[in-house]
């Protein structure tokens, strides 16, 4: 999979909002998007962090000796 840059994703979402008049009674800056595709991508993160904790600990516990 190729990398996006952080500019790439704001400048298509720039374009997307004026082509599609999205935003007319509110001007989205960069910042805003930058700060909401960070936050995004923090959310997605912690959620695949989650899911293998906890696969981890599936397995660890499957993997514990019983007496």
């Amino acid at each position: 999979m190729a990398k996006i840059s952080l500019k790439e994703i704001v400048d298509d979402i720039l374009l997307l909002v004026r082509n599609n008049n999205i935003s007319e009674s509110e001007d989205l800056s960069r910042a805003q998007i930058i700060s909401w595709v960070k936050g995004y991508k923090h959310s997605v993160w912690r959620e695949r962090l989650d899911k293998l904790k906890e696969k981890a600990a599936t397995m660890l516990w499957a993997c514990e000796p019983s007496f």
